[in-house]
This record gives C-alpha cells, sequence and structure tokens, in this order.
C-alpha cells in the first residue's frame, strides 16, 4: 500500500489508530555530511503500542524494535535513492518473526508495516477511513470483488472511463477488458486475491475506445478476503513514447555512424547496427554492461567527467575521444551527446552518436609526415616552393629568398614587383613570356638569373602549375618551384668547354687521319709501278732458259712479290674507304657463273689437301644482277682462302641462299663453314681489327697481314650487308656474309 502525506506527517496518520495492522513511522537521522546514523520513532499506531507494549515513542521496548530493524531502515534508505518505494523483509523481534513492509512516506519518512501473518490488507474499515485518500488519489483505484464486481471507484475511475458511478459499479472488469471469455482474467483475478499481482493490459472506456493500462493488484486481509483493491496506471503517454522510441531506434538502425543510449548508471541500454558494426559486439554481448568496457584505462577519469557534465544538463558536440573495439583496437572518435530526463525532469541516462575520424586521422597523420618531409627537404637542400594570388600579385615563398638567394625576411616583401627586380635583366622578358605563354596553355619551366643578396647572381630552375581559374578563364592562383641549378649551370659550362675542346681535337685528328689515307694511297700508287716492273721482269726470266735451281728462285720471288702486290692493294683499299673515296662498281654479271668459278678454285685447294668439299646453290636466286663483281670475289676469296688455309682435315660447306627479294633487289647469304682450328675466346672480339691476327709469334704456321677479315667487313658494309661468324676452338668456325644486288630485269624495265 502506497501512502501519500504531506510535510505535516502526524497530521494525516491518526485514522491509522483505527486500522488493525502494526505501523510505525521513522525518521532517518543524519549528520553533518547527510550520512545517517540512526533513527527515531515519530508515530505508533495503537496496533503497534498493542502489540509491543508501548505507550510512548520513547520506551526500551520501542528501541529494541529499532535497533532491530537499524540495518534493514539503512538498507530501505540505500534502495529509496535508487528508485525503489516499497522493500518487504523479515525481522525477529521478541524472539517473534515478524513480515515488515517499509514504504516511503514522503521525503523523510518510513512507513513500516508489521504482519504476524500474509495479510496483505486490514479490515474494511481501510476503505471507510481511507476514502479521501483513494477519493483524491491521481491513479485509477477499484476495488473488485471476487466474482469480478466492481464494487467501488473512485473520483479518478469516473473520469478516465467516462461512466456515472452507479454505471461503473454496475459493471464487472470483464466489461472494462471487453471480454467475451473469462478464464484469463478470472485466473488473474484469483491469484490477485492469493498473492497480489501486476501486469499491463488493455481497458475500455464507455465511448468504446481503448487505451493500455497498467495495473497492480493487492488482496485484502482474511476478514475481507473477497476484495481486491487495483491500482491502475493510464500508460497511454508512455506506450506512445516507447512506440516513438521503437521507431526511433528502427530509423537510427540505418544511420552507419554508431548510436548508443546508457542509463543513468552508464549501462548500455541500446545499441544500434550502426555500434555493432564498428565496435564488433553484439547487441546480447553489451546490452546491459558498463560503458567502461568501451574505454582505455587511461580515459576513465575523462569519460567521468563528461558523464558528470551530461548529469548537469550540459550538451557534448563532437567531442574527440578514442573507444576500445571488441578486439581491444583503438577507434578514434567524435562524441556528440545529450543527456534523458524522465517525466518527473530527473537526470536518467545518455544518448550518444558517435562518428568514426580513425582515417581522418591517419590522414591528417600523414599530411603531416609528409609536411615534415618535404619541411626536411627543403630546408636540406637548394629548393623553394612559391604560390601567387595572381589577382592580389601577392607571392608567398618558402625557402628561396633566404636559403637560397640569402636575403634576411625582413629584407624582402610578398610582391611580384619584387620578385621581377630581382631577375637579370636580361632574362626578365623571357620569364614574363613565358609566365604568360603558360595563361594560355603552355607548359612553364623556365631557367633564368636571380640576384643574391651579395649582388652575384645565381641559376634558378622554376616550375609552376595555375591551379584555380576563374568561371570565365582568367587565372586566380599559380604555384610552383624554384631551384639552386648554379651548379649544374656551371658544370655544363665546362661540359660546353670541353666538348668544344674535344671537338677541335676530333677534327685535327680527321684531318690527320684523312692526310695518313691520301700519304697511303699515293705511295700504294707510287709503289705498285715499280713493283709492275718487278713482275714483268720475273715473267721475263721464266721464258729465259734456266736451270732447275735458278727456277726454283724465281718462284720465290714471283710468290714474294704477289704477296707484296696484295698488300699494298689491300693498304689502297683501307685508304681509300676510310678517306671517303672508295666507289662501288654497279655493272651486269652473272652470279652463278661467277659462284661456280669460286667454287671450282675451292674444289681444287681443297683436294690439294685431302678435305671433303660440299656445294649448295639456292635455284631461287635470280642469278642476273648488278653489282661489283671484283668485290665480291675478293671476299669470298678471302673468306674461302682462310677456311682452306686453318684446315688440316675435315671439310669445308660452301652455301649460298637468298633470305628476302623484292622486284628491284634481292639480299644473298653466302655460309662458309670448316672443321679447322676454330677462334680463340680472347681473339672474337679482335678478329675484325686490322692488322689482326690469332698467332702473333714471329714463327707462325699460318702466313697473312691481318687484312683481309677487316676490309672484307667494310666492302660487306658498303654492299648493305654484313659479315659475322661462329666459332669454337678445335672444333671449327662458320663465316656468314650477306649482301644486296640489284636485278636486272627490273633495271631493264624501267
Amino acid at each position: 500500500m502506497v501512502v501519500i502525506v504531506s510535510d505535516s506527517i502526524l497530521e494525516g496518520l491518526s485514522y491509522l489508530n483505527n486500522i488493525n495492522n502494526i505501523i510505525a513511522v521513522y525518521e532517518p537521522l543524519l549528520d553533518s555530511k547527510k550520512s545517517s546514523y540512526g533513527f527515531s520513532v515519530k508515530f505508533l499506531n495503537n496496533c503497534f503500542r498493542k502489540e509491543f507494549n508501548s505507550e510512548y515513542l520513547i520506551d526500551s521496548n520501542v528501541d529494541v524494535i529499532s535497533t532491530s530493524l537499524q540495518n534493514s531502515l539503512l538498507d530501505c534508505l540505500v534502495k529509496f535513492q535508487e528508485g525503489c518505494n516499497t522493500i518487504t523483509t523479515n525481522a525477529n523481534i521478541n524472539d517473534r518473526l515478524y513480515k515488515v513492509n517499509f514504504c516511503k512516506l514522503g521525503d523523510q519518512y518510513i512507513l513500516c508495516t508489521f504482519f504476524r501473518n500474509e495479510d496483505a490488507l486490514a479490515n474494511e474499515q481501510i476503505f471507510l477511513k481511507g476514502r479521501d485518500f483513494i477519493e483524491k488519489a491521481l491513479e485509477i483505484i477499484l476495488i473488485v470483488g471476487k466474482n469480478g464486481k466492481i464494487i467501488y471507484g473512485n473520483k479518478k475511475a469516473i473520469e478516465t472511463y467516462g461512466y456515472s458511478f452507479d454505471e461503473l459499479v454496475s459493471l464487472d472488469i470483464f466489461a472494462l477488458r471487453n471480454e467475451d471469455k473469462r478464464e484469463f482474467t478470472q485466473k488473474q483475478l484469483n491469484k490477485a486475491l492469493n498473492n497480489g499481482i501486476q501486469f499491463k493490459t488493455y481497458h475500455y472506456k464507455k465511448d468504446g475506445s481503448k487505451f493500455p493500462v497498467e495495473v497492480r493488484s493487492i488482496y485484502s486481509n482474511e476478514k475481507s478476503k473477497n476484495m481486491v483493491v487495483s491500482i491502475i496506471k493510464d500508460i497511454s503517454d508512455i506506450e506512445e513514447i516507447s512506440k516513438v522510441a521503437r521507431m526511433f531506434s528502427t530509423s537510427l538502425d540505418i544511420i552507419d555512424d554508431p548510436f548508443i543510449i546508457f542509463t543513468k548508471e552508464m549501462n548500455i541500454s541500446h545499441w544500434s547496427n550502426g555500434a555493432e558494426i564498428k565496435f564488433g559486439f553484439k547487441k546480447e554481448e553489451i546490452i546491459g554492461k558498463n560503458m567502461s568496457e568501451l574505454l582505455p584505462k587511461d580515459i576513465l577519469d575523462e569519460s567521468q567527467m563528461i558523464v558528470d557534465m551530461l548529469s548537469n544538463g550540459n550538451i557534448i558536440k563532437d567531442y574527440e575521444t578514442i573507444r576500445l573495439d571488441k578486439h581491444g583496437k583503438i577507434v578514434n572518435l567524435l562524441i556528440s551527446a545529450s543527456p534523458i530526463y524522465d517525466i518527473d525532469g530527473i537526470f536518467s541516462g545518455v544518448v550518444a552518436i558517435y562518428k568514426d575520424i580513425s582515417e581522418k586521422k591517419e590522414l591528417i597523420k600523414k599530411l603531416r609526415d609528409n609536411e615534415e618531409r618535404w619541411r626536411y627537404a627543403l630546408e636540406g637542400g637548394k629548393f623553394g616552393v612559391w604560390d601567387r594570388d595572381i589577382n592580389s600579385n601577392e607571392v608567398f615563398y618558402y625557402n628561396i629568398w633566404e636559403n637560397i638567394l640569402g636575403y634576411d625576411e625582413d629584407e624582402i616583401n610578398n610582391s611580384h614587383e619584387e620578385f621581377k627586380s630581382r631577375i637579370h635583366k636580361d632574362d626578365l622578358e623571357y620569364v614574363m613570356n613565358k609566365i604568360n605563354k603558360h595563361f594560355l596553355g603552355e607548359e612553364y619551366v623556365v631557367e633564368f638569373r636571380m640576384k643574391c643578396k651579395d649582388n652575384s647572381y645565381k641559376w634558378i630552375m622554376s616550375r609552376g602549375k595555375v591551379i584555380n581559374w576563374t568561371d570565365s578563364g582568367k587565372p586566380l592562383r599559380m604555384v610552383g618551384t624554384a631551384e639552386d641549378i648554379s651548379d649544374r649551370k656551371l658544370i655544363e659550362l665546362e661540359l660546353k668547354e670541353k666538348n668544344k675542346q674535344l671537338e677541335s681535337l676530333k677534327q685535327e685528328a680527321d684531318n690527320a687521319n684523312k692526310a695518313k689515307s691520301i700519304f697511303l694511297a699515293n705511295m700504294s700508287h707510287e709503289i705498285r709501278t715499280p713493283m709492275n716492273g718487278i713482275l714483268a721482269t720475273i715473267q721475263l726470266l721464266q721464258l729465259e732458259c734456266v736451270n732447275e735451281y735458278q727456277n726454283k728462285y724465281i718462284k720465290i720471288l714471283k710468290e714474294s712479290a704477289n704477296i707484296m702486290l696484295s698488300v699494298i692493294n689491300n693498304l689502297l683499299d683501307i685508304s681509300k674507304i676510310e678517306s671517303g673515296t672508295f666507289k662501288l662498281n654497279n655493272d651486269p654479271f652473272n652470279l652463278k657463273e661467277t659462284i661456280n668459278n669460286i667454287y671450282n678454285n675451292l674444289l681444287i685447294t681443297g683436294n690439294l689437301k685431302g678435305l671433303e668439299v660440299s656445294y649448295y646453290l639456292d635455284s631461287n636466286i635470280d642469278f642476273e644482277i648488278l653489282g661489283d663483281e671484283l668485290i665480291l670475289k675478293e671476299i669470298l676469296t678471302n673468306l674461302i682462302s682462310n677456311a682452306v688455309k686453318f684446315t688440316d682435315e675435315g671439310y669445308i660447306s660452301f652455301r649460298i641462299k637468298m633470305i628476302s627479294a623484292d622486284d628491284n633487289s634481292e639480299k644473298i647469304e653466302f655460309r662458309i663453314k670448316d672443321s679447322g682450328i676454330g677462334i680463340d675466346e680472347d681473339f672474337k672480339g679482335k678478329i675484325f681489327n686490322h692488322f689482326s691476327q690469332g698467332d702473333s709469334s714471329t714463327r707462325k704456321k699460318y702466313i697473312g697481314t691481318g687484312l683481309g677479315l677487316a676490309i672484307s667487313k667494310q666492302f660487306a658494309s658498303l654492299m648493305n650487308g654484313d659479315i659475322c661468324f661462329e666459332s669454337i676452338a678445335g672444333k671449327g668456325s662458320t663465316f656468314i656474309f650477306t649482301c644486296e644486288f640489284k636485278k636486272i630485269l627490273t633495271q631493264t624495265m624501267k
């Protein structure tokens, strides 16, 4: 039973003297810190006085009872502060067991009802003596018989249901619930008669409208156990609030950001889908647990400060802090939170929404790291940046005036004119033209000289770009870099001077080489004339009658003269090629006939050494061609002679095939393969050099000048071809010679 009293508590309790229940009223005794150290008795009804033989508020029996209830009364104070209004416990008083009901009475008193049995109500005079209290109650109070008949309804009941008093007491509880079947409601009524009951349901008014109610029914004492007193609370507002809250909660679940509701003890009562995704906790894992589950230990004090601010009515907006997810990972957040109040305006919790700023924090960190990195790079090098507002002509400079040009910060202003005044007069027009052309779309990269504080000039390379334009296409802002390239310019100047010197030396070397070639050509002609005389004399001597001994010397003389003539011819060819005066003949000849002659000579020389000689000629070749037959013979003779010379046993293969052709020309490949001594690895890179031979000793087995391959490769190049080789020392070599010829038929048709 709830008793509501005014501040003058004793004035409204005198009627309790006529009630059969044992009743006492206590007041807590508080010290200066508002802590209770005991209780004083403020009221004892007649039943109490009779039960415990206590005529006065202060006597030994009253003190014994107060001492027995001391701990229970202290516990009540704690429970009342937590929101409870009624507490029941058992107490042993004078060796008798009592069931004691503690009820909060006003703001400072505790009403205690003692029961020797399970009776919850006194006799029927509760109604008579408490009628005024019931009538003035703010909630609906009905007294219902055991068969459901309404015996009494207070003023609030008449106002709420819309019936007159006579109409209301003519109804039963089943009519208020608009039920055809009475079994369920009758079971609830029976339970209320036995032990009391509390539940929620719907009641119907006279006009047929229904509304949600919360019913708390208590039974009477033994003398009137056929009645139930029901205290009925209209919870329409609460249901509407709950409905709105459910809708609000469902709506918030579509928000990605975490949304959490806390009780006043900061226990979690609502956990949105966004919170589940962000922190990793399922609803069933986290609801009911304290906010500290999400807090790192080092911010507990900070968090308590925020809670204190909220409980005092403050609103928190975008407060930056951190929380822990399920796995202990730190999440950077912005919190916006607001206090929640109950219907009486008392602080009852906190609603908070969190915004994850982890990516933003990481980006800020990267930007700071990059900024620091660039700052170190700029300060440590000959590099600067600039930012120009084209409308105001103001320019922000970093690391240019001070570190590159040597000026103090207060010596230079931020105007563009200041910048122009430091540019070398010979470079100013060029720089301004480059800027204007950039405004029209060209790239801005320019090198120019700028005046330093010590009046010297440094070379600067500047790069820039317009990054903001007006809607009409005019430039607004241009940013760029400036780099000190004075050292590079100095190196370029030195290199330019050295290149000039090298060019002069090259020209001198070319002139000397040309003079050498002319000298060799002239000398070759001068030597060839007497050599022809010598050869002619040798031929005349062979016609004379000479003995065998003399003929032997004539042959030696002839061979030596021919070798000498070959050397002279090679020197003459080299000098012509190097001086650029050598010209290939372009005469018609039959390639097949030329090749056959060369093959026949090979066959003879090869057979003389006991070598196997093979020969293949591609029938797809157009044999009527234009070219220098003599040079072709010289190249092939040189390659074949080398193959015979360096092969003492085995074979020599001579193969000719066409590798490409069109209407005007054809390209031919000549492949000479032998099983001779091969070429050493160390000598392969030198084989086409002038006067280069594999065996350079004075007593060598294979005689030669070392000019043949060098001249042959140069001839091949003049014929739009090349000479290459494959060789393994001790296993033989393959030389591949390619060249190009014009076709006679094509030329004739033209």
